[in-house]
C-alpha cells in the first residue's frame, strides 16, 4: 500500500510525503525481510535519492553510507550496484566540498566499473576525479598566504 502511495506522491511532486512513505516501506521491509535483503537495500537507496532531491543531504549521505555497507556485504565488493552507490556518494561529497572523500569514492567506483567493462561510466568517473582534484587544488591554493 505504501509503495503505491509513494509512487503517487512522487508523480504529484509531494516529496515529503514520498520520503515518508518510502521510509515506512523501508521499516516494513527491514522487519519482514531483514536488512540483508535486496528489497530492503533497494528501498534504502530510494529513500536516500528522495532525500537528495529534497536537499536533505546529510540524511541522504547517512542512508547512502548504510546502503554502501549493505550492498558490499550482500552483492560483493565488486558489484555494479555498489559502484553506482559509490558514484552517488562521491558526487555528494564533492557537493559538500569534501574533495578527498569524493576522489576516494569516485576511485572505488571507477575500479569496479573498469572491472565490469562499463566504458561510459569509466570515462565519466575519470572526468569527475579530475574535477575533484582540480577543485581541491583550487581550494588549497586559495588558503595559501599571498607572497
Amino acid at each position: 500500500m505504501y509503495t503505491a502511495l509513494s509512487t503517487y506522491q512522487q508523480k504529484n511532486n509531494d516529496i515529503e510525503g514520498y520520503i515518508d512513505s518510502l521510509d515506512k516501506v523501508k521499516k516494513i521491509y527491514a522487519e519482514l525481510y531483514g536488512d540483508m535483503d535486496k528489497r530492503t537495500i533497494k528501498i534504502k537507496k530510494a529513500v536516500a535519492l528522495a532525500l537528495l532531491k529534497n536537499n536533505r543531504n546529510e540524511e541522504a549521505l547517512k542512508e547512502l553510507l548504510e546502503t554502501e555497507q549493505l550492498q558490499a556485504s550482500f552483492y560483493g565488493e565488486d558489484s555494479l550496484q555498489l559502484a553506482k552507490t559509490l558514484k552517488i556518494i562521491g558526487a555528494l561529497q564533492l557537493f559538500q566540498n569534501s574533495f578527498i572523500d569524493a576522489q576516494r569514492y569516485y576511485s572505488k567506483a571507477l575500479k569496479i566499473f573498469e572491472e565490469h567493462g562499463v566504458k561510459a561510466a569509466v570515462v565519466d568517473l575519470k572526468k569527475k576525479i579530475k574535477t575533484a582534484r582540480e577543485m581541491r587544488d583550487k581550494a588549497l591554493a586559495s588558503r595559501l598566504p599571498e607572497k
